[in-house]
């Protein structure tokens, strides 16, 4: 199908009248026989004919006033009506075979059924509703040129920038879910997991939801819950389309994506050399969110018309859900290229070795092999005390403390469950230590990440800075985070801003104020 040829698919803007006509051909008729001559040389012509046997599609119906009751005889006969224009005058039937397809705003129809006289089209309608979009990966997808535009002109742009900000747009396009619809009983009756969810899913974890990744906060059985039930929280809010709240539906309110190009157009339009993070758009959305957006108006008008009362987060409510999910994702990256990870395993690993030394020593037997130091057989007092003053960082253990601790630590084994995982049921018994040590390992990391950020400072104010401490592992350890952070997409020149932000739990949402000035798409 082409519109271009008018082939089976015609679209009819708002502006113009689609129509169907008779128009003379016209032409030498001299050379025709007299019948033709005198009938005259006639065209069946307009964009419903165009349209036979295709798609006939009116763009932003309703729109600038355009009249629709020509559209009743060929919907309800597939017959055109035309006035003769040669001759006698006189009306012509035509048939016709084409699909209608209009394209309306919740706005416009409202207005348009006020306006009286629509009934008999509505009634050979059927709705169906096209929501903005609400996986932020499609959005971002849309939004990309921009930013391909920006870095066509030499513009760094550092990771998750478009996704941080596509994540904030569809966000503002989504309903809370309310825990009384029918479909959630009926589902959580037998579901304690989908109840659980259900409680902590925040128009974050709902957008996450959607693009199919995994809702922080969530256990492996909350989150598997709720994508057994996706389908009825996708549709909690579209339930009653065509009838009452046909302008009251999940995506049907919000920041649309023209409306986005134009904060992302402030951000990409800046001048300089400086690079782009997410931390500028966050500015940019705080300043638009903070300066009553005018989809966040509308929403309220739309609920007071219908009547309802539905607490939506304010645009900078979401801004602050989105930040803390995107500093964790950077800390992850950073300690990732420090070298700081730990992974669960490493504090389950320290438990377990820690059981076989003090099971051997009470015993007196032999060490297992997986927790042998140096392949030495016998109990390391060492490894014992460490494990020991770890745990209880807050003071130092007598001699009875620590026989006491080592023989309570022992009977809580007795708690093992068979049919488990080894893993889980240290995670389950031993909660208490495992915490300790996250704990302990975040205060260490703490003194880490600050270093780091003093030192990628002073390098930026003199790249000589370190050079006395070459070779040193401390300054080895320096050149390889800013490598792995290089290869990922930050240059040390938008380090900076991002660690201070990140390392003291700043909000942009919080520093922006009522007299910032913004755009209003």
């Amino acid at each position: 199908m082409s519109t271009q040829d008018y082939r089976g698919l015609v679209e009819v803007p708002a502006s113009r009248n689609p129509d169907a006509v008779m128009r003379e051909i016209p032409g030498d008729p001299g050379k025709l026989p007299d019948l033709v001559r005198a009938a005259g040389k006639r065209t069946l012509d307009g964009l419903m004919p165009k349209a036979n046997r295709g798609i006939f599609y009116l763009d932003d119906f309703g729109r600038n006033g355009m009249p629709f009751d020509h559209l009743l005889m060929p919907l309800e006969t597939g017959e055109v009506t035309l006035q003769e224009m040669h001759g006698d005058p006189g009306i012509t039937k035509e048939q016709l075979d084409f699909i209608p397809m209009l394209s309306i705003n919740p706005e416009i129809l409202e207005r348009t059924r006020k306006q009286g006289g629509f009934d008999a089209l509505e009634q050979r309608m059927l709705f169906v509703p096209v929501p903005l979009e609400r996986r932020y990966k499609i959005e971002s997808k849309i939004l990309e040129p921009i930013m391909n535009r920006a870095k066509a002109r030499g513009k760094e742009i550092t990771p998750d920038t478009l996704d941080a900000f596509a994540l904030w747009v569809t966000m503002t396009r989504l309903f809370p879910t309310h825990k009384n619809y029918a479909a959630y009983r009926e589902s959580g009756k037998d579901n304690k997991d989908f109840a659980s969810a259900l409680n902590k899913l925040t128009p974050l974890g709902k957008a996450l939801l959607y693009q199919g990744e995994a809702v922080p906060g969530l256990c492996t059985e909350e989150r598997q819950a709720l994508d057994e039930n996706l389908k009825a929280i996708a549709g909690e809010h579209n339930q009653s389309l065509g009838e009452t709240e046909f302008t009251l539906y999940e995506g049907g309110v919000g920041l649309s994506s023209h409306g986005a190009m134009n904060i992302l157009k402030q951000v990409t339009g800046r001048r300089g050399t400086e690079p782009i993070s997410f931390l500028d758009m966050f500015e940019v959305i705080a300043r638009f969110a903070d300066n009553k957006p005018l989809y966040e108006a509308k929403l309220a008008q739309i609920l007071k018309e219908k009547n309802k009362n539905i607490q939506f987060p304010t645009g900078l409510e979401l801004l602050r859900e989105v930040e803390d999910y995107q500093r964790q994702k950077f800390m992850g990256q950073l300690k990732d290229a420090l070298g700081m990870y730990q992974n669960p395993s490493v504090y389950i690993e320290r438990i377990q070795r820690y059981s076989d030394h003090i099971a051997a020593l009470q015993d007196r037997k032999s060490v297992p092999p997986r927790s042998q130091v140096d392949g030495d057989p016998k109990p390391d007092l060492s490894l014992i005390r460490s494990f020991e003053n770890m745990v209880h960082s807050d003071r130092r253990l007598t001699d009875r403390e620590r026989t006491a601790y080592r023989s309570t630590f022992l009977t809580r084994a007795t708690e093992w469950e068979p049919d488990q995982p080894e893993a889980e049921n240290i995670s389950r018994i031993y909660k208490d230590e495992l915490t300790q040590f996250r704990i302990l390992d975040e205060q260490q990391n703490q003194q880490y990440l600050t270093e780091f950020r003093n030192n990628v400072t002073n390098l930026l104010k003199n790249q000589q800075a370190l050079e006395h401490l070459k070779g040193q592992p401390a300054t080895a350890r320096l050149e390889n985070a800013l490598n792995s952070l290089k290869a990922l997409g930050y240059s040390p020149e938008a380090l900076p801003k991002i660690l201070d932000w990140a390392l003291e739990n700043r909000y942009v949402a919080d520093q922006v104020g009522a007299h910032s000035c913004g755009v209003n798409p």
